[in-house]
C-alpha cells in the first residue's frame, strides 16, 4: 500500500476502460455507446499528398498527429430491447452497426450529443459508408 490506498484503487487509476454490470435501476435511464474515430497522420490531409523527398517515402513517427475524424454512437437500450436477436446463451455474439458522422473539429468534444439530439445542422455522414437504413 502507498499513502493508504489499496492496491486494487491504484489499479484502477491505469485502466482506460471500466466494465460493468448494469442494474435494473441504470437501465431505466437512456444510455448510449460512443465510439470517437481517430484519425493519425499528417496535420492536414493536403499534406500527405505532398513528397516527401526522394530518399524516403515513410512518415517520421515524430511528424504524426492523431486528428478527429469522426464519431458514432448507439443506443444501449435499442441493443438490449433488439426482439430480432438469435435466442441463446448469454454469451452469444451479436453484431450491430452504426453510422460514424463528421462535424468541424471544434465540435468534435461535443458531438456525440449533437448526434444524440438529432441537430443535423452541425454534422453530416462519413462518405463512404453503406447505407443500412
Amino acid at each position: 500500500m502507498k499513502f493508504g490506498a489499496s492496491y486494487l484503487d491504484m489499479l484502477t487509476c491505469l485502466l482506460d476502460n471500466v466494465l460493468q454490470d448494469l442494474g435494473n435501476a441504470d437501465l431505466s435511464c437512456d444510455m448510449w455507446l460512443v465510439a470517437h474515430v481517430m484519425r493519425i497522420g499528417r496535420m492536414l490531409y493536403s499534406d500527405s499528398s505532398r513528397k516527401l523527398g526522394s530518399s524516403s517515402h515513410s512518415i517520421p513517427v515524430h511528424q504524426l498527429f492523431k486528428r478527429p475524424h469522426g464519431c458514432a454512437v448507439l443506443n444501449i437500450n435499442d441493443v438490449l430491447s433488439n426482439k430480432d436477436a438469435p435466442q441463446g446463451g448469454p454469451n452469444d455474439e451479436r453484431e450491430f452497426t452504426f453510422k460514424v458522422y463528421q462535424g468541424e473539429e471544434k465540435d468534435f468534444h461535443q458531438l456525440h450529443e449533437l448526434i444524440i439530439k438529432k441537430q443535423s445542422n452541425k454534422y453530416n455522414p462519413l462518405s463512404g459508408q453503406p447505407n443500412y437504413g
